[in-house]
């Protein structure tokens, strides 16, 4: 069910946790100077983050989340 844009809540409170926590966000952005496309990047994200619970989502709920929407948001814009 779609939540606040996104795909679902735990998609949204992934996101915002780590677009608003400054060491999150900087190693996010490292890692899409090095993954270029969102898919790369949504693998990445999940292997970082996506094997225990973080922010608000906690570990079971993690398989609900839509990496490679998480990745368009730190990729520039085409």
């Amino acid at each position: 069910m779609p939540y606040e844009g996104w795909s679902n809540r735990e998609t949204w409170n992934i996101a915002l946790w780590l677009n608003n926590t400054e060491g999150d966000y900087r190693y996010c952005m490292e890692l899409a100077e090095k993954h270029k496309t969102k898919t790369a990047l949504g693998k990445a994200l999940k292997e970082n983050y996506g094997q225990v619970g973080f922010g608000d989502t906690p570990a079971s709920r993690m398989n609900r989340v839509h990496w490679s929407e998480v990745a368009e948001s730190f990729l520039p814009e085409h």
